[in-house]
């Protein structure tokens, strides 16, 4: 068995998935027991353009005969391979020198549910400078017009202990295969992640879970990585309808018995403040009540 899977998962994505994956191999530091796999979830083209982005790098990749959803394309990434732990990535994330060490320490060393990545936000211009490691000025998330740069951004986070969320970030998160298959045999009829959902709230419902059995999420800061803004699943038929968004939040309400704002206290207020270990920018672990 391996130790960890990185999981990337698209749809009509592959120039992305180049950037992504060749940022995967250029920043992430030496480690046995790590392997890469994509999803294309029933790209217009078949899936052929992942494919060779695929071949290009060395990486399987899963094809879907039609869009499945998010949910669907996270089960197939999280058990194509035997692992320890799964780290799951949209197509537009860009990691940083020490991402998936840092990531994997968290997990291993941890009492935790999803664990997520802080991020900056760029612009698809800015990702051969990210990929040449050149300095770049962050977006401001704020922003509609994902224009305006805001230097002060640039390691806002870095120095913050790790935070404790509801639901990691779906864009780039990772968990304990063995957590995972727990959830989906209490929760979800061993399907994994919930099919059910048609858009939106796969990761609100994962947080959920994890929550209610004790185990909360967290996000950790040192490195950020980087992040193209919606773009995996901006053309994505599951985001065309609002319709379908509608339907999952009436899922979600259902399932857990509130909407997410009523349930993050009910599950995640009982957890009783945890120490945690991290790995700060100084290399040094460091340890605390989380925040």
């Amino acid at each position: 068995m391996i130790e960890a899977t990185i999981g990337v998962l698209t749809y009509n994505g592959a120039p992305r998935v180049d950037h992504c994956l060749e940022s995967i191999f250029k920043f992430t530091e030496p480690r046995e027991g790590v392997s890469i796999v994509v999803c294309d979830d029933g790209s217009t083209d078949g899936g052929k353009d992942t494919r060779l982005v695929g071949r290009k790098y060395g990486v399987p990749v899963i094809s879907h005969d039609r869009n499945y959803g998010i949910s669907k394309g996270w089960n197939s990434l999280s058990r194509y391979y035997d692992c320890d732990f799964v780290v799951l990535l949209n197509d537009d994330i860009i990691v940083q020198r020490g991402w998936l060490n840092n990531l994997l320490f968290f997990l291993q060393n941890n009492k935790c549910g999803g664990v997520g990545v802080s991020q900056h936000r760029m612009h698809p211009r800015d990702a051969p400078a990210l990929l040449r490691g050149d300095p770049v000025i962050p977006l401001d998330f704020d922003d509609p017009q994902r224009q305006r740069r805001v230097p002060t951004r640039i390691g806002q986070f870095e120095h913050c202990r790790p935070g404790r969320v509801m639901c990691a970030t779906g864009s780039i998160f990772g968990f304990s295969r063995t957590l995972y298959e727990y959830i989906a045999t209490k929760f979800n009829k061993g399907v994994g992640f919930d099919e059910s959902y048609q858009s939106f709230y796969e990761e609100s419902d994962f947080g959920t879970a994890c929550a209610a059995l004790g185990y909360p999420s967290y996000q950790i800061n040192n490195p950020m990585v980087w992040h193209e803004w919606s773009a995996t699943f901006a053309q994505n038929p599951e985001l065309r309808a609002s319709l379908r968004m509608q339907l999952s939040r009436a899922y979600y309400i259902n399932k857990w018995n509130g909407h997410f704002e009523e349930t993050n206290p009910r599950y995640l207020g009982v957890i009783h403040p945890l120490e945690v270990t991290w790995v700060a920018p100084d290399g040094k672990i460091h340890m605390g009540m989380d925040s």
